[in-house]
């Protein structure tokens, strides 16, 4: 293993944003900037431990009044990689980027959460931030240096994503990441309404990438495991950070890689089942604290030999001498096994009489297509579930086993709701309704069921920008159960994007 590559000098701790998800919590108050003899000692100190690389970081690291004469030892000191890692507000000012290139500054890493000042400034904190930020970056671009950004993911700016990535490509980024909200320090304490769940951000970042990918820029995302990244497993940015040495408030973190995988992060017990086992490094410890384990599903080297429709010769209808399933083929012996392989016409169907212990014939390994549609599949139908809309979940779940009928978690939920008693959900009316104000008799827990059904699809017209369609749908679960909270939310939310009332929590 190689040796320390880079250090992570934290200056300080002083902001002028007040990031909602921000992992420092409150040691901006607690600790005051650190002395500037002391960090030219670290930097001393991690050019001995090897490493070539320095990031200044925070709090805002342009806050301390030692900045330049940190940048230009650490330049003296033959760093070959000096980056400040910024929320990008002082970089508005044409003559701090200056003064810092100058210094030896070479790579600036300037934060955006949003595509709109709206979604930014919430997340920051700060009122004109966002138009900081982004004059900072078209500074740093004109002024010829390295251009770097990460963006923290949330629940209030992953349906942004690809239009926050189209923003990034405009401005000239040279790279860009989508890291996933740490759920510590502040973030904590905001953790019940900002943490997305994975699975539903999962296609937001894909779109997200795909952006970059697209016009050439290098892209990443952090802290989201492998079995989220099926086909863009080359993003991960964990298989390329390069091992670290934190210089904190009061701790030297002597090699942060090994710290973040041991302590920082975790696996859950079908981990070891995954391909990418040995490469991923589980998501932060707080998410499975707060969600469980159900949404991460291991993505196993496929075997997919009972694939095919497998008919043992006993079990069918007597077979006459030289028919099969109206076609000619040899006689089967009592011990062979009768395979069907589909053909895209039913009547061209391959009939196939193997030996017994002959297990070699299969269909085509399952695409990666197929096994995330049967994926998003399963996790939708397991939140219909817990919501109580059993019938919605069935239905999930036998989309799942469509996509790929080798899913045990689906087939396990099937399982599970033969078990248990309920009524299907009422027909789905075809036209919009509007809310009535007209007193409503009690709801029936089919009633209720439906009701979370309309919710939910209100739900995903809504991550679409279908406002509208979402508006109806919550209507139709109010007028099922007036009582159902989150469709009055629903509604009252659209009438506030209608009304171009800005809203925090978009």
């Amino acid at each position: 293993m190689t040796g320390i590559q880079r250090i992570d000098l934290k200056v300080g701790f002083q902001c002028n944003n007040l990031c909602k998800f921000c992992v420092q919590g409150d040691k901006r108050e607690r600790l005051p900037a650190k002395a500037l003899d002391e960090l030219l000692r670290s930097l001393s100190d991690g050019r001995a431990s090897g490493a070539d690389g320095v990031v200044f970081t925070g709090g805002e690291p342009t806050l301390h009044p030692g900045i330049l004469a940190l940048v230009r030892k650490a330049k003296a000191l033959g760093y070959r990689n000096i980056q400040l890692q910024s929320n990008g507000r002082s970089f508005c000012y044409p003559g701090t980027v200056a003064k810092l290139m100058a210094a030896g500054a070479n790579e600036f890493g300037p934060s955006l959460h949003g595509s709109r000042a709206e979604i930014h400034d919430f997340l920051t904190g700060a009122k004109g931030s966002f138009l900081q930020t982004v004059a900072g970056m078209k500074n740093v671009k004109k002024a010829g240096a390295r251009l770097i950004t990460n963006s923290v993911v949330t629940k209030c700016n992953y349906r942004d994503l690809p239009d926050l990535a189209k923003l990034l490509v405009s401005l000239g980024v040279d790279q860009y990441q989508f890291a996933f909200m740490h759920v510590t320090g502040r973030a904590a304490q905001n953790r019940e309404w900002l943490t997305a769940r994975k699975t539903i951000i999962e296609p937001w970042v894909k779109k997200g990438l795909d952006v970059g990918i697209k016009t050439g820029r290098i892209v990443m995302t952090e802290a989201i495991p492998y079995c989220f990244m099926s086909g863009y497993e080359d993003y991960v940015a964990e298989k390329v950070i390069p091992r670290t040495k934190i210089y904190d408030a009061d701790a030297v973190i002597e090699d942060f890689t090994q710290t973040r995988r041991n302590e920082g992060k975790t696996k859950g017990p079908k981990c070891p089942e995954c391909r990418w086992f040995s490469a991923c490094e589980g998501p932060w410890r707080e998410y499975p604290e707060m969600f469980g384990w159900d949404e991460f599903i291991p993505v196993a080297k496929p075997k997919r030999k009972g694939r095919a429709l497998k008919l043992v010769l006993s079990a069918l209808l007597p077979l006459a001498a030289g028919q099969c399933l109206a076609q000619r083929i040899e006689p089967a012996s009592q011990d062979s096994t009768l395979l069907v392989v589909p053909s895209s016409r039913p009547e061209e169907d391959q009939v196939k009489v193997l030996p017994a212990k002959d297990t070699s014939a299969s269909l085509p390994p399952l695409s990666e297509a197929a096994a995330r549609d049967s994926r998003q599949r399963y996790m939708i139908g397991l939140m219909l579930f817990q919501k109580g809309n059993y019938a919605g979940a069935r239905e999930e779940w036998n989309w799942s086993l469509f996509h790929d009928p080798m899913n045990e978690d689906a087939k396990a939920g099937l399982k599970r709701l033969a078990k248990l008693e309920h009524k299907p959900a009422l027909p789905r009316p075809s036209l919009a309704v509007e809310v009535s104000s007209a007193p409503v008799a009690q709801s029936s827990e089919q009633d209720r069921r439906s009701s979370q059904q309309h919710y939910l699809s209100g739900v995903v017209f809504f991550q679409k920008g279908d406002y509208e369609k979402a508006r109806n749908e919550w209507a139709l679960a109010l007028r099922l159960d007036p009582g159902n909270e989150d469709a009055m939310a629903g509604i009252k939310r659209v009438s506030e994007l209608y009304g171009e009332k800005p809203q925090s929590g978009d």
